[in-house]
């Protein structure tokens, strides 16, 4: 159970860095600098702590990237715009 858990945890935060790094427009090593300074960033990377260090490195987002594929990448780019169109929706509404 601790290893599926882990897997679950490490491809939240994958998703949540690649989700951040599409919405800033920054590469993989700005998302890293980017990501240390921001505490919102973390938090939504599910850090329950301040971190001073990127867990990973910048080389395994690709790596992540290329084991889920093209139309896995599609897919979390269409959730983006989704998330967007909804937030554009929402902005509207309120004026």
């Amino acid at each position: 159970m601790l290893f599926i858990n882990t897997i679950l945890l490490i491809t939240i935060f994958t998703l949540g860095v690649l989700y951040c790094k599409v919405l800033s427009y920054f590469s993989n090593e700005s998302i890293e600098d980017l990501w240390i300074r921001n505490p919102y960033y973390q938090y939504f990377c599910i850090e329950a702590e301040f971190q001073w260090h990127f867990p990973c490195y910048p080389s395994d987002l690709v790596h992540f990237r290329k084991r889920i594929g093209e139309e896995g990448v599609e897919l979390i780019f269409k959730m983006l715009i989704d998330v967007q169109q909804v937030r554009a929706n929402m902005k509207s509404e309120s004026d």
